[in-house]
């Protein structure tokens, strides 16, 4: 428990995908989201395999992307269900 109670204290930054997701489900009140076009593209080298995904709000929309959300609430809630 103390790791977590300092860690609200000194909260920055973290790796959130998986806990937006779930967030965006729960209380859709607290993101924006607006309509885009989302290509996911990958290529090859001899190396690696790559793939990054392409976010474009011009193109006739295929995804509803979340672009912002309120972040004391996001924090608070999170931080809450941890505590319990």
């Amino acid at each position: 428990m103390q790791i977590w109670e300092r860690s609200i204290q000194t909260f920055q930054r973290f790796s959130v995908h998986d806990v937006c997701t779930i967030y965006y489900l729960t209380h859709p009140e607290y993101i924006k989201t607006e309509k885009a076009n989302i290509e996911i593209k990958y290529y090859k080298t001899e190396t690696d395999d790559f793939g990054y995904i392409d976010i474009d709000f011009k193109k006739k929309a295929n995804a509803t992307v979340c672009i912002d959300l309120v972040i004391d609430m996001f924090k608070y809630e999170i931080f809450d269900c941890l505590k319990r």
